[in-house]
This record gives structure tokens, sequence and C-alpha cells, in this order.
């Protein structure tokens, strides 16, 4: 939300508030209005889900955008990345869900394209990026490298790491 919160947005239920504009990112082709619409469609009630929709001013085309409609006061409020907050710390603020809220933690995975022409260089990108000097980055740009450190933002035990299954090479789920 902008900076200051100054609706006084504290849950995630304060989005059905009347009056409220809120964006969230297409759910059909970005990941974060994927999540946005399972944390809805799980947390709300037929009721609430009316309302939020009633509030519902504009889907996103993507991150980016979803962080611009704060950033350009075209919403009240998204459901987005906690990161949004440090791409323009100036104008918006962010108001982490209850962690009970968070069904899933999203992630971009990594891998070795079977079209690579330099199979060796590609793997030392992605040893580089895992390995403590890029986690490192990641960090200084306030990302999460591990689970357990959104976990511990989240401020809740690391119910996530026993369920999640990553992917070993192109032909299995990330889910």
């Amino acid at each position: 939300m902008p900076k200051g919160n100054p609706r006084g947005i504290r849950s995630l239920r304060d989005l059905t508030r009347p009056g409220l504009r809120v964006a969230i990112a297409n759910p059909e082709g970005v990941c974060v209005g994927a999540y946005a619409a399972e944390i809805i469609e799980r947390q709300f009630t037929p009721e609430e889900k009316a309302a939020f929709r009633r509030n519902l001013v504009n889907y996103t085309e993507s991150c980016e955008k979803t962080a611009m409609a704060i950033s350009l006061n075209m919403a009240d409020a998204v459901i987005g990345w906690r990161v949004f907050e440090h791409w323009d710390p100036d104008r918006i603020e962010t108001v982490p869900l209850a962690p009970a809220q968070v069904s899933r933690i999203g992630y971009i995975p990594i891998a070795i394209s079977r079209f690579s022409t330099d199979r060796a260089a590609a793997q030392r990108f992605i040893d580089f990026l895992t390995g403590p000097e890029g986690r490192a980055i990641f960090a200084r740009h306030r990302y999460f490298s591990a689970v357990e450190d959104a976990a511990a933002w989240l401020g809740a035990e690391n119910r996530w790491a026993a369920s999640m299954r990553f992917p070993r090479n192109g032909s299995e789920s990330s889910e």
C-alpha cells in the first residue's frame, strides 16, 4: 500500500472494506496474481469474495505493473511480493499477511536449457547464484534465497519445506 498506509489496512480482510481500490496481477499470466487468487479463494467467505471483487480496480500485466499501481496512486492496496516496497521505498509499504494465510512460498527456478551450447558455463552461473556470493546479492536487494528466510520473515515455522518439491530436470513439475 502507499507509504504511511493512509487507508489503515492491517489485514487481508481489510481489502473487502467498501471504497478501497485494490489491484492484483492477472492470475492467468502472472504468478503473483495466481497466488493472490489462491489466497482470496482459500481465505474469504463467498460474501467477502464478492466485496473484494467490488474493490478490484485492475488486473495488472506483471509484477512491476502491480507495484506501479501503488506508486502511481492507481490503487490503495495490492496483493504482491514484499519486495515491492524496496523497489520504491518512498511510495510503497508492506503489510504482511498473517502466516496462516500464506499458502505457499513462490520461487523462481533456474535450470540449464537443453539448447545450451556451454553447459559448463551455465552450471558455473547456477553455482554462483546459489552460492554464498549470489545469495548475498539477493539478500542485499531484499529477496529471500531460501524457504527458511521467508518463514523467518513471516514469523512462522517452516511448514513449507517438507511439502515443497523442486524440479530436478525439465520433466518434473515445480509443485
